[in-house]
């Protein structure tokens, strides 16, 4: 579970989890959660594959998104117990199309491997993990695009950690704001300070 600091604009100010929200149908949240902000990539792998494991036992079709083939094959690795899809390019988006349909399923790709459609099956829900953000801000903006398109059933949310590439010279100006808001190595921060300062380290 991460921490999310009350701000007033996420759900989990009002004391509802959003991941329970999510859960338990409410998906009027948009195609877009808060980002979940870890100290290091090794972190985020066991998170991702935690959570992960609790969206296939509720039934969702979740697809990890990998940044780089690198990633990917870490995924596959850590996510090897769900038994994963592999999908890299753009040859496999028919079947990974057909599979984000299935209730239970997990595909592990790279943003060319995106579907150019929405999967059909409207009844279930697709939780799309990003591990990382891309270094410019169009690229993330694609994502979301295909999760836009799916009007509620499709959310997406950024995993980013502190030794990302894209984060290298800002980690200094962002650890102090991690430590101020209480992080620590197996729980993630949620908090818009932090992916304003994401942001800021993108280009257009």
């Amino acid at each position: 579970m991460s921490i999310c600091l009350p701000c007033g604009a996420c759900p989990a100010a009002s004391g509802v989890s959003p991941m329970l929200e999510w859960v338990f149908g409410k998906r009027s949240r948009g195609p877009r959660a808060e980002d979940r902000f870890w100290l290091a990539h090794a972190a985020r792998l066991r998170g991702i594959a935690r959570e992960v494991a609790g969206l296939t036992e509720a039934g969702h079709s979740v697809l990890v998104l990998a940044l780089a083939a690198s990633v990917a094959d870490e995924l596959l690795a850590v996510l090897a117990d769900e038994q994963p899809a592999r999908c890299l390019n753009a040859l496999e988006r028919e079947a990974l199309g057909r599979r984000l349909g299935r209730a239970g399923t997990v595909s592990v790709a790279l943003p060319p491997a995106l579907p150019a459609e929405t999967p059909g099956a409207p009844d279930v829900l697709i939780d799309v993990l990003v591990c990382g953000r891309n270094a410019s801000r169009r690229a993330d903006e694609q994502i979301l695009r295909f999760a836009a398109r799916a009007d509620g059933r499709v959310r997406v949310v950024f995993h980013v950690a502190l030794d990302d590439p894209l984060l290298r010279e800002a980690a200094g100006s962002i650890k102090p704001l991690l430590e101020r808001l209480g992080a620590s190595e197996d729980e993630p921060i949620s908090h818009p300070f932090v992916s304003r300062a994401i942001e800021r380290a993108q280009g257009k």
